[in-house]
C-alpha cells in the first residue's frame, strides 16, 4: 500500500539513506606519496640490476664434437658387392669403403658388360689398323728410298757421262778449225772433212740427249721426294684419325665403367663409427652407408635445447 502512496524515488532514497555519522580523515601529503613511489621504483631497479637470482629448470641437450662426424651416402641406386672396412677401422681420405654395382641387366645380359666388351673390340680393331698403317708406311718409305737411290745413282752416272761428252765435244769443235785448214791445203779430202763434221754433230746430239736425260732424272727425284712427303703425311693423318677414335672409345669405356661398378671412398680421415649396409644389400640414391668420426684434435661441446 505504501509503495502506491509514495513515489518510487522516495522509497529508494529511504532505503539508502545513511543514518550514521561519517568521519573523514585527512589524506597523506602529495610529496610523501611521490617520495614513497620513487623509493619503491629505485629499490626495484637496483634489485633488478645489481642482484641475481637462480631458478632450477629441466633442459635437454647433447654432446657434440668439432669437427662433426661425417656421413657417407650412396650416389646412385644399386647393391653392395664388396665391403672393404669394418667398424672401428682407421681409414685415410680416399680409402675404398664399398663397391656398389649400379649396372642394369636385361634378358640378353648385363648392359654395361656388353658395352664394355664392344668398346674393347673397337679399340682392338683401331689398334690393329694403326699397326698395319705403320707397317705400310714403313714399307712405302723403304720402296721410295730405293727408287730415289736408283735414280740418284743414274743421275750421278749421267752427270759423269755428260761431263765426258762435253769435254769430247769441245775437243772436236777445236779440231774442226784445223780440218778447215787441212782441206784448203789439200791434205784431206772433202769426204774426210764431211765425216769429221758428221762425228761432231753426232757428239753434239749425244750431249743433248744426256742433258735431257739429266733433266728427266732430276724431275723424277723431285717427284719422288714430293710423293714421299705426301704419302707419309697421308699415313700420319690416318694414324692420327685412328688414335683419336681410340681416345673416344676410351672415354666411352670410362663412362661405361662408371655405369657398372663404383667405388665409395672415405671423404675424410678418421675412425669408422658405424656401417649402415652390408655386402649384398640394396641401396637407394642418398642412402647412408657409413659414418666416419674424425681423429686427432677433437673438441667436445655440450649443447642444451631450452624451450
Amino acid at each position: 500500500m505504501l509503495k502506491k502512496i509514495y513515489r518510487k524515488e522516495a522509497i529508494e532514497y529511504k532505503k539508502h539513506h545513511w543514518k550514521g555519522k561519517a568521519l573523514l580523515l585527512a589524506g597523506l601529503p602529495a610529496w610523501l606519496v611521490a617520495l614513497l613511489s620513487f623509493a619503491f621504483l629505485a629499490i626495484l631497479i637496483a634489485t633488478t640490476v645489481f642482484c641475481s637470482f637462480t631458478q632450477r629448470i629441466d633442459v635437454q641437450g647433447e654432446v657434440i664434437t668439432l669437427p662433426h662426424s661425417v656421413n657417407v651416402y650412396a650416389p646412385q641406386q644399386g647393391f653392395v658387392i664388396s665391403q672393404y672396412v669394418k667398424v672401428g677401422d682407421i681409414v685415410t681420405k680416399g680409402q675404398p669403403l664399398y663397391e656398389i654395382d649400379i649396372s642394369r641387366n636385361t634378358t640378353t645380359g648385363n648392359v654395361s658388360a656388353t658395352q664394355i666388351e664392344v668398346i674393347n673390340e673397337k679399340i682392338a680393331n683401331a689398334e690393329d689398323i694403326i699397326s698395319k698403317l705403320n707397317h705400310n708406311k714403313e714399307e712405302t718409305t723403304i720402296s721410295l728410298e730405293k727408287q730415289l737411290k736408283t735414280i740418284n745413282d743414274s743421275l750421278k752416272e749421267t752427270n759423269h757421262m755428260l761431263a765426258n761428252a762435253q769435254a769430247g765435244l769441245k775437243k772436236m769443235h777445236d779440231n774442226l778449225s784445223s780440218y778447215d785448214k787441212y782441206l784448203s791445203d789439200g791434205l784431206i779430202t772433202k769426204d774426210q772433212y764431211n765425216y769429221q763434221h758428221s762425228l761432231y754433230f753426232q757428239q753434239q746430239s749425244t750431249y743433248q740427249s744426256l742433258v735431257s736425260q739429266k733433266m728427266q732424272l732430276e724431275s723424277q727425284v723431285t717427284q719422288l721426294n714430293s710423293d714421299k712427303i705426301t704419302k707419309i703425311a697421308d699415313f700420319d693423318n690416318q694414324i692420327s684419325s685412328q688414335e683419336n677414335q681410340i681416345n673416344d672409345y676410351k672415354n666411352q669405356l670410362v663412362e661405361s665403367n662408371a655405369n657398372g661398378n663404383i667405388i665409395i671412398k672415405a671423404t675424410t680421415e678418421g675412425r669408422i663409427e658405424s656401417l649402415a649396409v652390408t655386402k649384398g644389400q640394396m641401396v637407394d640414391k642418398g642412402s647412408s652407408l657409413a659414418q666416419i668420426k674424425p681423429t686427432g684434435d677433437i673438441e667436445y661441446y655440450l649443447v642444451f635445447m631450452v624451450t
